[in-house]
């Protein structure tokens, strides 16, 4: 199901899938180039963490 949200330059299009250690979408970046973009859970300090992997 599409997602259509955007996270800094990235524009989210669904759910790849989800773990322990948080969730993985697929998305575009830049020029429409496709990416993965990792959302981990909440780590001790309280801050949302993003892996980006291209």
């Amino acid at each position: 199901m599409p997602l259509h949200a955007k996270i800094h330059r990235f524009l989210l299009d669904g759910c790849l899938g989800a773990g322990g250690q948080g969730v993985v979408y697929e998305g575009y970046g830049a020029g429409g180039r496709r990416v993965a973009v990792k959302a981990l859970h909440r780590v001790s300090d309280g801050d949302r963490v993003f892996l980006i992997e291209g």
